[in-house]
């Protein structure tokens, strides 16, 4: 797909209502990534040494079956990182490996897709044939602002903490309105209590809207590990919504919790110009990596690093980072992140401006040197040469991040 077609999608209005044809697409894309098949296997890994390989269907883990992705995480040894059998399916032949620690090493399709918000995102365009890559849909969504860190709890949870943030600014540039039916974390209220009165007293409303066919877009309140994920619900039962989400493969999952947040999803007549959004995108980035601000409790930018280096004993570390599989999932996502940074400079049009280009070149050039860095092994042992070696791999991306602000803001003086 060339840039100049793509660019035409994104301008492209679609004038039919948000019923009909755009409910029945729903959902579509999210077969294809929780389907359980393994899409890469790191060679360092214990599922390497152990035979398992790319396109290997897993099919049981400690003796229960697996259908979809999200049935993986409901077991506890996959998440925490201990001793699991799997079964596979590689073509006609089945077999069994036995691995020292959960999943850690092994990639699915979904994991490709951190950003759930951006999922959403690329998942309602698709639905409106609106064909963006998703990499841009979740440069739009916010992926780009990484890395997010909560010192208490670092890498234990993730998620895409400034999509309730960006969402008008989202809807104005792919021509969606998002209308808040409400929004629990927008009034930092997230006790549970206070979600489910607000919830309740928006029951009525929800359900009116879903009855008549309208598509929904919720934050949270699936049953965990995807209670923080952003999904799309389109049916409901008594007071229970039925959503899709990244994990789900393709079933409507029920929403266990009330949602913290709940829009209701039109088509827009008018989406902004792609020099708008390039514009406040850039200066989004500038803006949390130099403000000395949390994202609902989240660090960004700087602020983060700062929260990073604080891991400077076995202690704090093994706290944070808890297990290998955790750890490895916090700077997987980083490297993706910075993937869709560069599907947004990419597709951005940019590099056609010839004082810009350079310096976008520049920036690109440090997102892959990071990308394709090393970040040192998890070692669960007490071992202080390998805190050393994270703080200094954390300080080298800390020095690669602070030229690649100062690019950018040269870029927004003469853009």
């Amino acid at each position: 797909m060339t840039k100049k077609l793509l660019f035409a999608l994104l301008l492209t209005l679609v004038v039919s209502g948000c019923t009909g044809y755009f409910k029945a697409n729903i959902g579509k894309m999210y077969i294809k990534i929780g389907t359980p098949y393994i899409a890469y296997v790191d060679k360092s890994s214990s599922a390497y040494i152990n035979g398992l390989k790319p396109g290997d269907r897993i099919i049981e883990i400690n003796g229960k079956k697996i259908n979809r992705i999200a049935d993986i995480y409901k077991i506890r040894e996959v998440m925490y990182g201990g001793l699991v059998t799997i079964k596979c399916r590689r073509k006609l032949n089945v077999f069994t490996v036995t691995l020292r620690n959960g999943l850690s090493g092994i990639y699915f399709q979904n994991m490709k897709y951190p950003s759930t918000m951006g999922f959403v995102i690329y998942d309602i365009a698709n639905a409106l044939n609106r064909k963006i890559p998703y990499d841009y849909a979740a440069a739009l969504a916010g992926d780009i602002f990484s890395p997010y860190v909560r010192e208490d709890r670092c890498v234990r949870e993730w998620n895409n903490a400034v999509g309730e943030q960006n969402i008008d600014f989202i809807g104005k540039a792919i021509g969606i309105r998002f209308t808040k039916l409400y929004s629990a974390v927008e009034n930092n209220d997230i006790l549970t209590d206070s979600i489910k009165k607000i919830y309740y007293n928006s029951i009525d409303l929800i359900r009116g809207y879903v009855a008549s066919g309208e598509i929904l877009v919720i934050h949270g309140g699936f049953a965990p590990p995807f209670h923080r994920n952003w999904g799309i619900a389109d049916s409901i039962k008594g007071d229970t919504l039925f959503a899709y989400t990244v994990g789900c493969g393709g079933k409507r999952l029920p929403v266990k919790q009330p949602p913290l947040s709940v829009y209701l999803v039109r088509k827009e007549k008018n989406v902004m110009s792609l020099d708008s959004i390039n514009y406040y995108l850039i200066k989004e980035i500038v803006n949390l990596y130099t403000n000395k601000r949390s994202v609902y409790g989240w660090k960004t930018g700087f602020e983060a690093y700062k929260a990073l280096k604080r891991i400077n004993s076995y202690k704090k570390y093994k706290n944070c980072m808890v297990k290998e599989c955790n750890y490895d999932r916090f700077w997987r996502n980083f490297k993706i992140n910075r993937q869709s940074e560069n599907a947004f400079i990419y597709f951005s049009g940019l590099t056609k401006r010839k004082k810009i280009k350079k310096y976008l070149q520049g920036i690109m050039g440090i997102n892959n040197n990071i990308i394709y860095s090393r970040y040192p092994p998890f070692v669960d042992v007490h071992n202080n040469l390998h805190i050393d070696s994270y703080l200094k791999y954390v300080s080298e991306i800390e020095k690669l991040d602070s030229m690649r602000i100062k690019m950018y803001k040269e870029i927004l003086l003469i853009y």
